[in-house]
């Protein structure tokens, strides 16, 4: 045993001298990136946003690295509405505030590798119908402004009324002069917003509250003639902030708020300003803003007409709506009657009426005959499957 031990060990340590005295290979050299792969990581990147709505300015890469092997990249467009510049290594696409009619574009990105050759790869976004330019972010005290957001995705502008939906959020309206005048005091770098209510100031206050049992903090805004909130303008995402105290874990931290509306609803609310991108600014996520009151008034239709009696098919008030231009009226009232198929949302009454040929009409949040009740206070409350006459 002792003799079949010491042999194995020599042997073991001949094989260990043999290896110790090979030459050491040299590794091969690393394979680099190809073209081709440079642009599928840029079409991975921005696949997802292909025939995105951009009402707002957004960044684009001027680079892609593959681990060590990095290819610039160049980007054009085709619309001469829209500009690409090339700042602090990124590429910023600035679109134009005011589109009339809803465009779809093509960007252009060149890719070069080491060697100096190219490839490219379009993509495709939209310029929605959008007209921001008459909001105003430099306040001045004692002159009247309107506040208004616009739901780029609806084609509408609304602005605030004096009412408020259950104490948690400002009520809109299509008509500029039935908007209330707002008003600022300068604070600091920011501003109190106000207005008056049956005679009295009131400030546009905006609060959260935390549920005990889940911990959800929940965001909401209102009018209080006391106010400790003010409100300041960033300029890259073109939104009013406001800071509020607010319950996260069992501790009070300040955290920061955008002031707008998200999803298609006729109130103004609020949200975490870590939510709101520049490149969807004005598509999902709908900051307020300030416009003259002269300016805001000279969009208001020039007459109102009254109530019809007779009623037209889904399909004629369909051609009716696709002829208007953004933010106009058209010059008479419609009845339309339909079954209900489908509530989008049970809040504001937002729901879709068909006809028996299959055809549907959107409607954008329903009340009352006499407008003194929104859809979550009716009784008895349309439901699916219902038929219903919509003025």
């Amino acid at each position: 045993m002792k003799k079949f031990l010491a042999l194995f060990l020599a042997v073991l340590m001949c094989v260990s001298a043999l290896v110790a005295c090979r030459p050491t290979p040299t590794p091969p050299a690393p394979e680099k990136a190809t073209l081709e792969e440079a642009i599928e990581y840029l079409n991975s990147t921005y696949k997802s946003d292909e025939g995105k709505k951009t009402p707002a300015n957004y960044k684009l890469m001027a680079q892609v690295k593959i681990g060590e092997d990095k290819f610039p990249v160049t980007w054009t467009v085709d619309n001469a509405a829209i500009t690409i510049t090339l700042e602090n290594g990124l590429y910023t696409v600035t679109v134009p505030e005011k589109n009339d009619t809803e465009v779809t574009y093509t960007l252009t990105a060149t890719v070069t590798d080491a060697d100096g050759k190219t490839a490219t790869k379009k993509f495709t976004r939209v310029l929605p119908v959008y007209d921001n330019t008459a909001s105003v972010d430099q306040l001045t005290e004692g002159e009247a402004y309107k506040l208004y957001l616009v739901q780029a995705t609806l084609g509408l502008t609304v602005f605030a009324t004096g009412e408020v939906q259950s104490g948690k959020f400002i009520k809109t309206t299509l008509d500029p002069k039935a908007a209330l005048d707002f008003y600022v005091e300068k604070v600091g770098d920011g501003y109190k917003f106000y207005t008056t209510i049956n005679g009295v100031k009131n400030y546009v206050h905006c609060y959260t509250t935390t549920a005990a049992d889940t911990g959800k903090v929940s965001k909401y805004i209102c009018y209080k003639t006391e106010t400790d909130c003010v409100y300041t303008y960033h300029e890259d995402v073109k939104a009013w902030f406001v800071t509020l105290p607010t319950e996260v874990e069992g501790a009070t931290v300040n955290v920061d708020y955008v002031v707008g509306t998200y999803g298609e609803y006729e109130t103004i609310c609020i949200s975490e300003a870590s939510y709101i991108k520049p490149d969807n600014t004005g598509v999902s996520q709908f900051p307020i803003a300030f416009m003259k009151k002269a300016d805001a008034e000279a969009l208001a239709p020039s007459e109102r007409p009254d109530d019809p009696t007779d009623e037209i098919s889904i399909t004629e008030a369909n051609n009716k709506g696709a002829a208007q231009e953004h933010n106009t009226y058209t010059k008479e009232k419609y009845l339309v009657t339909g079954k209900i198929v489908e509530i989008k949302n049970a809040q504001y009454g937002n729901l879709y009426i068909e006809d028996a040929e299959g055809n549907k009409l959107y409607v954008y949040g329903l009340y009352n005959q006499d407008g003194t009740k929104g859809y979550a206070d009716m009784d008895p409350q349309p439901k699916v499957g219902d038929t219903i006459t919509v003025m």
